[in-house]
């Protein structure tokens, strides 16, 4: 998966809502964190999966800020419990 598979409908926008659907689809548990400012673009989300944490800052204006693919190679790292068949 690549940041580039969720850009919105006004491009470069990164859709936030469906960046979102992917990780509950991938159980990842998100929690808004306190630098999270709609105003300016800035997205701060605390990530949680299979005890592994991740602290998501990104601009959602573009979906080329680096934030987005670190979170999206993080989860596919995290994605599968020690010893459970991929």
């Amino acid at each position: 998966m690549r940041a580039k598979d969720f850009v919105g409908p006004m491009p470069p926008w990164f859709d936030r809502g469906a960046f979102l659907d992917w990780l509950t689809s991938k159980k990842v548990t998100v929690a808004v964190g306190e630098k999270h400012n709609w105003t300016d673009g800035q997205t701060h989300y605390l990530l949680e999966l299979n005890t592994a944490l991740f602290e998501l800052r990104a601009n959602y204006w573009s979906y080329k800020d680096k934030g987005w693919q670190d979170a999206i190679d993080w989860v596919e790292a995290n994605q599968f419990v020690k010893g459970e068949a991929q």
